[in-house]
């Protein structure tokens, strides 16, 4: 366990985004040592506005770093939901009012070049899923993938002592950071950040007194292992560090971004629909969190899908479900073993495509439907901003009551209403829909041209709002922008 000693005060916690234990285990090291001061990855730009974290959001939410020039249009997300060990920390940090911070690099600062996205997320555990080590570990433990393996090594024991969670994290994430650097299968993207935060690490190393508790440090595993002693100072020349030194952040970066805090939700945190990072099921996860039995929470989703699920089948599925987990040596009954045993139980009919119905609904049920909602006084992008005005005053506001508007194209007003609504559909602003109106491509009736449009709020609309500012900062500007976008 790496702990604050005269020398060293970092207590280093290495963890997998959005893992429950890891979570649990940033409480109860909180709690049992006491640190003075927290330092977090994430994008150090927004160590300005720490602030905003600490309002009463509903999660999940997402920090939306963007960057856009005449040369480069590109955004990024860092996601929290509840159960984040990063949000855990700094929820803690803001609550015993101790400094933190987030040490990596801003998305405007890193080498871009290599992704095609528009927006990734960062906090993103590709590294660990690809290291060399996997398929050794996963054969010899007898599981499948990655995410099994996770959860047999860390999520599945039910309260492991916090000194026995921290030393296996860090001898596995090492272990598989060591594996790489062997190979030299380490990103320079991964190596530039790690020089960023050790030089954030040296800083507050510099302001820590004898007495003090310990800096904590949460950081994804992969990159814990770079940092943990010995390593090397800011600036150094081996292997381990062969990238010159990058000063922090306001003193001649090289790059900036643009930041906002947006909605997210648990359908976008599923590894399974494709977040690189995200937990398998973060239903499943959200349920444990707070204490619930995920099965009869799932079979109470599909009966409201008009999925037949008796109290016959849930004794069923239970049964077979702790069968599974008793011959797979699970301490407790796990996702897998849920989702196996609702299958053998609950699937009584044969289905040639690739789902059965029920399963899919099973995974939604598993998958959650939470939707995040920022506070109030968070601040907002200037596009954002601008297109909650223009709604407003054109009364076209969606609301979650289905309106419709009728346009007609001769008058002024109503045709500035048209080309606001078009230009908002062209940013990709759900709920707004145009349902009729002339047909222009075929000139008819162009001497009364009109237009009927269909206003219903939804879930996405204020997300979307946020991050269409990854276009420009009025609506006309990111109209065009966007439109050039797709034109080339």
């Amino acid at each position: 366990m790496y702990v604050s000693t005269s020398t060293s005060p970092f207590l280093f916690v290495p963890v997998r985004h959005h893992s429950p234990a890891c979570a649990h285990l940033i409480q109860r090291l909180f709690a049992e040592r006491r640190p003075s001061r927290v330092l977090i990855e994430g994008p150090s730009d927004f160590n300005d506005r720490l602030d905003e974290l600490l309002l009463p959001h509903r999660l999940p939410i997402a920090i939306y770093s963007f960057v856009h020039t005449e040369t480069e249009r590109s955004g990024a997300y860092y996601p929290f939901c509840e159960y984040s060990p990063e949000w855990q920390a700094i929820q803690l940090a803001g609550a015993a009012k101790i400094p933190f911070s987030f040490i990596d690099l801003p998305w405007g600062a890193l080498d871009r070049s290599h992704t095609n996205e528009i927006a990734p997320e960062r906090y993103a555990d590709g590294a660990l899923r690809r290291s060399t080590l996997i398929t050794t570990l996963c054969k010899k433990l007898g599981v499948e993938d990655f995410d099994a393996l996770w959860d047999t090594l860390f999520e599945i024991e039910p309260d492991p002592s916090p000194e026995a969670l921290l030393a296996r994290l860090t001898d596995f994430c090492t272990a598989l950071r060591t594996a790489d650097e062997d190979t030299d299968a380490v990103s320079a993207s991964d190596l530039a950040r790690e020089v960023f935060m050790r030089t954030c690490l040296a800083e507050a190393q510099a302001l820590w007194r004898d007495g003090d508790g310990p800096i904590l440090v949460v950081t994804g595993g992969y990159h814990t292992a770079a940092l943990l002693p010995p390593h090397p100072p800011p600036g150094g020349g081996d292997r381990m560090n062969p990238i010159p030194y990058c000063p922090p952040v306001g003193r001649g970066l090289g790059g900036s971004s643009n930041l906002a805090l947006t909605p997210y939700s648990y359908a976008r945190l599923d590894s399974l629909t494709g977040y690189a990072s995200g937990m398998p099921s973060p239903g499943f996860y959200h349920a444990l969190w707070h204490g619930q039995k995920p099965l009869p929470l799932a079979v109470g989703a599909l009966r409201k899908k008009k999925q037949p699920v008796s109290t016959a089948d849930l004794i069923t599925a239970e049964a077979m479900a702790q069968g599974l987990a008793a011959l797979r040596g699970h301490a407790r009954v796990w996702r897998t073993d849920l989702l196996d045993g609702a299958r053998s139980a609950l699937v009584k009919d044969s289905f040639e495509g690739e789902v059965h119905p029920l399963m899919a609904a099973l995974f939604e049920a598993f998958r959650g439907g939470e939707r995040g909602k920022l506070a109030a006084g968070t601040r907002l992008p200037p596009l954002t901003l601008e297109i909650q005005e223009a709604l407003r005053n054109e009364a076209l506001t969606p609301d979650v009551v289905e309106k419709h508007v009728h346009l007609s194209l001769l008058d002024t007003q109503e045709r500035q209403k048209s080309q606001l609504l078009h230009q908002l559909v062209g940013l990709r602003i759900p709920g707004l829909t145009r349902v009729a109106g002339t047909d222009f491509a075929a000139r008819e009736d162009l001497s009364q041209p009109k237009e009927t449009w269909k206003l219903l709020w939804s879930p996405d609309f204020d997300g979307a709002c946020i991050e269409a500012a990854l276009y420009g900062a009025t609506i006309p500007e990111a109209a065009v922008a966007r439109l050039t976008e797709r034109a080339e």
